[in-house]
């Protein structure tokens, strides 16, 4: 079998075309791939550094905002201040919410630093108050008094009816507690500094 010249100028062709992509583009081939190995691996670490970005940003956030409701609630405040803030907003709200109070008293068999939060203790500041008013303006007063803006658990210790002498809805008597919480002086510093 003779080969004809173009026929051995084509096999010739083949011939140096396989050759040139064994010895060129397979060893390049696998440098690509591997390149493209690196650029996922290196942009799943970049779109982790940008969630966990986005999660510290949002931390940030959180932070900065309990920082401004520590400061705006006063929990570094001391004792007196932070009751006397108390019975101001008790006075105004219990007058915007219809209900007159009788009586407020300290509650001495309250456990003080009962409330525990990871490394800080909070001072508890009790009160025990007692009203008077329609049954749906004192539930006001109690979910006014708990909604947040001053730090304080408030909870109902008991109701009754009271005296009927005005004419219109009957009136109860609500006696409720209420405790002020504030950070310690001996707080952490990393706690104290967020306020």
């Amino acid at each position: 079998m003779t080969l004809r010249p173009d026929r051995l100028a084509l096999f010739a062709a083949v011939l140096v075309v396989l050759i040139g992509y064994l010895a060129v583009f397979r060893p390049s081939e696998a440098a690509i791939a591997e390149r493209y190995a690196r650029l996922d691996d290196a942009r799943e670490r970049l779109d982790q550094r940008l969630a966990l970005e986005r999660r510290a940003g949002d931390a940030r956030a959180h932070g900065a905002a309990l920082a401004a409701w520590i400061r705006d609630a006063g929990l570094h405040d001391a004792r007196p201040t932070i009751v006397a803030r108390f019975l101001r907003r008790l006075d105004r709200r219990a007058r915007a919410d219809g209900v007159a109070i009788s009586g407020v008293s300290a509650e001495p068999e309250a456990r003080p630093n009962a409330v525990a939060v990871p490394a800080v203790v909070f001072d508890e500041l009790p009160l025990r108050i007692t009203a008077r008013g329609s049954y749906a303006n004192v539930l006001r007063l109690v979910r006014d008094l708990g909604d947040g803006t001053v730090a304080a658990r408030v909870a109902i210790v008991a109701l009754g009816n009271a005296d009927r002498r005005a004419p219109g809805a009957p009136a109860l008597h609500a006696t409720f507690d209420v405790t002020l919480v504030r950070l310690p002086d001996d707080a952490p510093k990393a706690v104290r500094a967020a306020g």
